[in-house]
């Protein structure tokens, strides 16, 4: 078949996971994150004691695919150091598809690393294309746990979270740009009052630029600076209409 409608009614049952995965990379990208808009733990890994990991509650996307762990969390084991030496271990997500039934798993595996005297290196782990279908194994590492001896440091975070739209919304809020043209007089310093289009909820830092095909003859700054606006200082040697951008960030 060429074409077909995934999200539609044909008469049988014909919508697959891939078809779902390819509809979330599409809309989330095709990478694996952790999501940060949703109200749990993002998969934080606590040190319970020396020799287990607990894996917090959290939604993450790998490839395509959708996973997430519960209120109760994961408890992995961490096998024992070793005496004046280092080693790095992985805690990943691991895919896993049965070639024979196609059965589809995901689930918490601590990676051992290799001891060493020197500066430790990350246990190999398995990479595959699952998105589009031809892998059958993948790993998304998403803590590193370092090992001194038999103390266990710190877990280090591996994995990218994914802001969600109204995060990102947020975000850009707390970002402002425009630009001006102001009259200079000649050999004297101008000010010209700016004024947020939307007040910010704190003093943002702002950067001026003057546009000019002789920048050695201008000098723009920005200053008295507040939530609502600021003003533009601008000196030029001669009276010339200058174009000034401006950006400011909260």
């Amino acid at each position: 078949m060429g074409i077909e409608l995934v999200t539609g009614f044909t008469g049988k049952a014909h919508i697959s996971s891939l078809d779902v995965a390819k509809f979330n990379a599409g809309a989330f990208g095709s990478g694996e994150y952790v999501f940060a808009g949703v109200k749990d733990d993002k998969l934080k890994a606590t040190m319970a004691s020396s020799n287990k990991v607990h894996i917090s509650s959290g939604n993450a996307m790998m490839q395509g695919r959708h996973f997430w762990v519960d209120a109760a969390g994961v408890d992995l084991t961490v096998q024992t150091g070793t005496q004046g030496q280092k080693r790095n271990d992985l805690v990943v997500a691991r895919y896993a598809k049965n070639a024979s039934t196609g059965v589809e798993s995901v689930s918490l595996v601590v990676i051992k690393g290799t001891p060493t005297t020197g500066t430790p290196a990350d246990p190999s782990y398995t990479r595959g294309d699952i998105l589009n279908g031809n892998a059958l194994a993948n790993d998304m590492p998403l803590w590193r746990i370092p090992l001194n001896g038999i103390t266990v440091g710190t877990p280090v975070q591996l994995f990218k979270e994914f802001t969600s739209a109204k995060d990102a919304w947020d975000s850009a809020s707390h970002i402002q740009s425009g630009r001006l043209m102001v009259m200079s007089s000649a050999k004297a310093v101008v000010e010209k009052r700016v004024d947020f289009k939307t007040p910010f909820s704190d003093v943002p830092v702002v950067v001026v630029n003057a546009n000019s095909a002789t920048p050695n003859d201008v000098d723009v700054n920005a200053g008295s600076v507040d939530a609502n606006g600021f003003s533009v200082f601008l000196y030029r040697g001669t009276n010339t209409n200058t174009h000034v951008a401006w950006l400011a960030v909260l």
